[in-house]
């Protein structure tokens, strides 16, 4: 992502203080979500814009990480659609404003 983002002038940053904790996940499945999430908080950004990564805790047992941007979103019209997969022409149409704000629950992820 960093050839990416520095061709298109974007500033990647991390509150690296809120993301120190360990977390018991796939690291397979964890991965290709954060690389998907930021992956399309550079390709859907503006030029010259920002993606952020941060977490908090949202309760004691669980981490909310966070990749935002300043991309213009998904359009009103379209955002009912964002818990879908998405076809090759709404992709190219979506930007991803607060991906991770809409991150599915841990039961929603396939098991093994």
């Amino acid at each position: 992502m960093a050839p990416l983002a520095a061709k298109r002038g974007i500033a990647v940053s991390t509150d690296a203080d809120s993301c120190s904790s360990f977390v018991l996940a796939d690291r397979q499945r964890l991965k290709q979500i954060l690389l998907n999430f930021l992956s399309n908080a550079v390709k859907y950004n503006r030029e010259g814009g920002a993606v952020t990564i941060s977490c908090s805790r949202s309760r004691p047992d669980r981490l909310r990480i966070a990749v935002t941007d300043t991309g213009a979103g998904i359009p009103e019209d379209k955002l009912h659609r964002s818990g879908r997969r998405s076809t090759g022409w709404e992709r190219s149409r979506a930007t991803s404003k607060e991906a991770a704000s809409a991150s599915p629950s841990p039961g929603a992820w396939p098991r093994q």
